[in-house]
């Protein structure tokens, strides 16, 4: 696993096992079930676009099942193809708090992928794939991994600042600890604690997925000027960044100024046109007021 790891595809594989498990929990197999079997395979080869095929041919015979176009929306996204939105609005006439969380993954595989990323800290810390020397470090970060999967965030915590003090690292896996300990602090409700560590992480690699720890943070503490002041600097630097158009567009929105919406959002609309469909479709509202 990687930094750049897309989340939409793990989005996918995901959906992949609910059709094998979905295929193989009653015996014997149905005719639906076999179709669903045959999908999960194909994706599991990355056969994405016959696979999608296979669900819709499902999808026919199941009267519009939910799990079947959550299925296509996110194989679809993952293709970037137009018939995402086609799903996405079929299934917010049958579910709309349903349809509106997966908008929000589909937003987040777009920016980047960004919610797969404290995942595997070893491959945080280490993207390289270089393993450090003394192996005992590896020990402990999967010991502080365990306690992370396990919802023990404060002794989490203290597992990482124990490796932070007890060796030496690069600045860069450095970084890399510090976003994961900000992420802790966040999950265990900490929010100054959090925000302490991922500025550290911010100053000595800014330009990496995680800094969208950094600008939630801030966004959900309603410190809009803060977070802006990430995006303009991070935008300075990466000024296709979708990561940073984004987070300008959505604080903005948050603040009611549409012409800063659009100083942000129509750069995305020209970036990544299903990233912008998806923002659209949350907000139209606001949007048609604005255009009025």
């Amino acid at each position: 696993m990687t930094r750049s790891l897309c989340f939409c595809f793990i989005f996918v594989l995901f959906f992949s096992s609910t059709i094998c498990s979905s295929a193989l929990a009653d015996s014997p197999a149905s005719a639906q079930d076999n179709i669903l079997k045959k999908a999960g395979e194909l994706i599991e080869k990355k056969e994405y676009l016959p696979a999608a095929q296979t669900i819709e041919a499902a999808l026919s015979a199941s009267q519009n099942d939910a799990s079947l176009i959550e299925m296509l929306i996110g194989i679809y996204i993952y293709l970037n193809d137009d018939k995402a939105l086609k799903y996405y609005d079929i299934l917010k006439l049958k579910e709309p708090l349903r349809a509106e969380s997966l908008r929000n993954l589909a937003i987040m595989s777009r920016i980047g992928g960004v919610l797969e990323i404290k995942k595997d800290a070893i491959s945080l810390i280490f993207p390289s794939g270089d393993a450090p020397k003394d192996p005992d470090i590896l020990t402990k970060i999967r010991s502080a991994q365990y306690l992370d999967s396990e919802a023990n965030y404060k002794y989490a915590i203290r597992a990482y600042e124990g490796i932070l003090r007890d060796y030496k690292f690069s600045n860069s896996e450095k970084g890399g600890i510090y976003w994961t300990i900000g992420a802790l602090y966040g999950s265990y409700g900490q929010s100054k604690d959090s925000l302490i560590y991922l500025q550290k992480a911010f100053e000595l690699e800014e330009n990496v997925a995680e800094k969208v720890y950094l600008l939630e943070a801030y966004f959900a503490l309603n410190d809009y000027k803060k977070c802006l002041a990430y995006v303009k600097r991070g935008l300075h630097k990466s000024p296709d960044d979708k990561i940073y158009l984004y987070y300008g567009g959505k604080t903005a929105l948050a603040m009611k100024d549409a012409k800063l919406l659009r100083s942000y959002w129509d750069k995305l609309k020209t970036l990544d046109p299903l990233l912008y469909a998806f923002l659209e479709k949350g907000n139209e509202e606001f949007l048609k007021e604005q255009q009025r």
